[in-house]
C-alpha cells in the first residue's frame, strides 16, 4: 500500500520502483518524466515515461492517476469514498466485466491518508472524448455496446451486497440538491436558457419521487459514463475510465446520461430510440433475462434525471475551471431538452 506516498512530492522513481515490483522483474526503475494529461476535476493524471536499468517487459509509458492536491477537495472526495471506489473497481470488478478498460499495473489506496495511486496502460494514440464537441452516432453506438458489457455480467444486485464500497443509494442528495440548484442559478444566471430553468425546477420538485424510485433490475453502473471518460481508438474502439462513481443502480441511467450529454440535441432526439434498443438487445444477447423492452424504455426516461443531477451538483462541488463551466452548461442544456422531450417527470408517476 502507499505507506511512503507524499502527495506534495508526487511520484518518484523510488515509489514507482516499489509499486511496479510485481511487473518489472529484475529491472529497477532509475528515472521517470511526466506530463499532465486529461481534464479530471477531482483527481490528477499524468503520462509517465519510465527508465529502467536493464531490459524488461514492463511498460515504459503509462498513465498515473492520483489525488488532487487541494486539501478541501481531497477531504470532500475522501468522505465520499471516490478514490477507494476506483481502486477497488480495478482490483475486484474490472476482471469480471466485458467493458474495455486500461490494463492496470498498480492500484493502491491508503485508508489512513486517503491517498491513492493508479498506474494504467497508456492507450495512445486513443483520444479522449470531448464533452463540449459531442459525438457521432457511430461513437454513441460503440458506447452502447461497451456499457452493456459492464451491466450484463453484473446483472442482479444480490451478487454484490458483500462489496460495501459499492453504493446503493445517493446519501445527502435530497438535502443538498435544492441548495446547489439555487447556487447554480446564481452562478450562471445570465447564461441559462428557459429549458434549463424549467427542467431544473422540475427536477427539484420531483427529487423525492426520483430518489424513492428504484428499478427492479439493478446492476453495477458507472454513473459518470460520458465522453470525457472514454478513450476512442483510431479504429473506433472505446475504453472506459474514471470509475470513482461506480455504484449499484439502474443500467438505463448510464445509457440516458451518455446519450443525453454526448449527442447534440437534434441528433439525440432522432437517434436515441435505436441506440437504447441497441443497448437492450446487447444485454439480452449477453444473458440478461426477465427484462422487457418496455421496462428498459421506462427506466431510460426515468434515468434521464441523472443528467440534471450531475449538471447541477457536480458543477457546484467540483473545482471550478473555465472549461468546466462550459462543459456543465452544455450538459445542462442537453439534459434539460432530454428530460422535457421524454416527459421524464410523468415517467415517475
Amino acid at each position: 500500500m502507499l505507506k511512503n506516498f507524499d502527495p506534495t512530492a508526487r511520484l518518484t522513481a523510488g515509489l514507482l520502483d516499489e509499486v511496479l515490483a510485481g511487473v518489472r522483474g529484475d529491472a529497477r526503475v532509475v528515472g521517470l518524466s511526466s506530463i499532465p494529461v486529461g481534464t479530471g476535476q477531482v483527481a490528477v493524471s499524468a503520462r509517465l515515461t519510465v527508465d529502467y536499468d536493464q531490459p524488461t517487459d514492463a511498460p515504459r509509458r503509462m498513465i498515473a492517476k492520483f489525488a488532487d492536491p487541494d486539501p478541501d477537495l481531497r477531504r470532500q472526495v475522501r468522505r465520499e469514498g471516490a478514490y477507494e471506489r476506483e481502486v477497488r473497481f480495478y482490483r475486484e470488478l474490472a476482471p469480471q466485466v466485458r467493458v474495455r478498460t486500461p490494463d492496470v499495473y498498480a492500484a493502491e489506496f491508503s485508508s489512513e491518508t486517503g491517498d491513492f495511486l493508479l498506474l494504467l496502460e497508456d492507450l495512445a494514440p486513443a483520444r479522449q472524448g470531448d464533452q463540449l464537441a459531442g459525438c457521432t452516432a457511430e461513437v454513441a453506438a460503440t458506447a452502447m455496446d461497451e456499457i452493456a458489457g459492464l451491466h450484463a455480467p453484473c446483472w442482479g444486485e444480490d451478487r454484490w451486497r458483500e462489496l460495501r464500497w459499492l453504493r446503493r443509494d445517493r446519501p445527502g442528495i435530497a438535502e443538498v440538491t435544492p441548495r446547489l440548484w439555487a447556487s447554480f442559478l446564481h452562478r450562471y444566471s445570465d447564461l441559462l436558457s428557459e429549458e434549463i430553468r424549467c427542467a431544473g425546477q422540475l427536477f427539484v420538485e420531483h427529487l423525492d419521487s426520483w430518489l424513492s424510485w428504484e428499478s427492479n433490475h439493478r446492476t453495477v453502473v458507472h454513473r459518470d459514463f460520458r465522453l470525457d471518460n472514454v478513450l476512442i481508438g483510431p479504429q473506433g474502439s472505446m475504453s472506459v475510465v474514471d470509475w470513482q462513481t461506480c455504484a449499484i443502480g439502474s443500467g438505463a441511467e448510464d445509457v440516458a446520461y451518455f446519450l443525453g450529454s454526448g449527442l447534440p440535441e437534434e441528433q439525440r432526439g432522432e437517434l436515441e430510440g435505436d441506440l437504447v434498443r441497441r443497448y437492450y438487445d446487447r444485454i439480452v444477447e449477453l444473458g440478461v433475462g426477465d427484462y422487457s423492452w418496455a421496462e428498459c424504455w421506462l427506466d431510460y426516461r426515468r434515468g434521464a434525471w441523472h443528467g440534471m443531477l450531475m449538471s447541477i451538483n457536480a458543477s457546484m462541488l467540483a473545482r471550478r475551471t473555465d472549461r468546466g463551466d462550459q462543459m456543465f452548461l452544455a450538459m445542462a442544456q442537453r439534459h434539460a431538452r432530454q428530460v422535457l422531450e421524454l416527459n421524464s417527470a410523468e415517467a415517475l408517476s
